[in-house]
């Protein structure tokens, strides 16, 4: 009798282990994907759009004497407040023979300065005066938010005065990569006084991400929503309520309705990033003031670097305002 007692105990503890076992993986599975949806509710914030703690960078400035002497201009450090207070700072490059002209350079998301320098010299040859700066969030520039242009138009207004009014600069001009594009077009439609821009790799709207998600990954449009909602909206409402600030708002394709400036895109053919319909999108709500190069064989910001040449020429007789260089843009 006390065998079978144990015995059955025994078998009663086995069957509880084997229930067990048979519930873990489960289990496993339910934590980790609830680990997973808590980091992107958190990083969507703290790793898109806030600035990492590992963000603050200065930039050598042995950097920018070297591209200064070999072209014989001169450089500065400079720094202004932006409407809401925030600190920024870049390089302000002065040719030899100055035209009168500037070019406000900003760059992608997770660069700094530094990104835009291969652009330098060439302008500098042309006469222009080069303002580089870091993007709020980035380098050395203050700001905790990182916002695909919505809060950044508003640096570009700045720095467009500070070349105006501290600088005497005649006309200026705008070149961005990415987040410097969407925030130069957003600049213009809080009437920064940009006399033409080159918008490179720029996004058309926030809201239209469920949209963009079904391009890049050729999913059927009736299915993006339903499957990455969890995704996507955790990120808005985390903005929206930690920082007040609306994400759903960041839309170049709504600002460039207001924009009465000329504006270039460029986008490569192969931006795995952001899909080249978004140009279109961008082109298409104002025709009248916007030109589209769509780079055959580039990526994500890569027109540049695998055309050299004809980038330099395109941009190039886009400030210089010759429509008969023109002509090649849209073919």
């Amino acid at each position: 009798m006390r065998r079978e007692t144990i015995t059955t105990i025994t078998n009663v503890r086995f069957q509880i282990d084997a229930t067990e076992s048979g519930a873990r993986p489960g289990r496993i599975a339910l934590a980790l994907l609830l680990c997973l949806l808590l980091w992107f509710f958190y990083s969507s914030i703290d790793g898109a759009f806030r600035r990492p703690a590992t963000a603050a960078f200065a930039p050598p400035e042995f950097l920018a004497t070297e591209v200064a002497r070999t072209i014989g201009a001169s450089w500065q450090a400079v720094s202004v407040k932006s409407g809401d207070g925030t600190a920024l700072s870049g390089w302000l490059f002065r040719p030899a023979l100055p035209s009168g002209r500037s070019v406000l350079l900003m760059h992608e998301t997770g660069g700094t300065r530094l990104n835009m320098l291969s652009h330098i010299k060439w302008l500098l040859r042309r006469g222009f005066t080069c303002l580089t700066p870091d993007g709020r969030g980035h380098g050395q520039s203050g700001g905790k938010l990182v916002t695909a242009g919505l809060l950044e138009g508003a640096d570009v207004v700045r720095w467009v005065h500070y070349l105006r009014e501290e600088q005497g600069a005649e006309a200026v001009f705008g070149l961005g990569h990415s987040l410097g594009a969407s925030s130069l077009i957003h600049g213009l439609a809080l009437g920064a006084g940009l006399r033409r821009i080159v918008a490179d790799s720029t996004g058309a709207n926030v809201p239209t991400r469920y949209q963009l998600l079904a391009e890049r990954y050729h999913m059927a449009p009736g299915l993006t929503r339903p499957l990455l909602w969890l995704l996507v909206e955790p990120a808005l409402w985390n903005a929206r309520w930690r920082y007040g600030v609306d994400l759903r708002s960041i839309s170049p394709v709504n600002w460039v309705r207001s924009v009465h400036a000329p504006i270039l895109l460029v986008h490569g053919e192969r931006d795995w990033f952001i899909p080249i319909e978004e140009a279109r999108r961008i082109r298409d709500a104002s025709r009248a003031w916007v030109s589209l190069w769509e780079v055959g064989g580039a990526g994500h910001v890569t027109a540049a670097n695998q055309r050299p040449a004809e980038y330099q020429r395109i941009v190039l007789a886009w400030f210089d305002q010759e429509p008969a260089s023109l002509s090649r843009v849209n073919e």
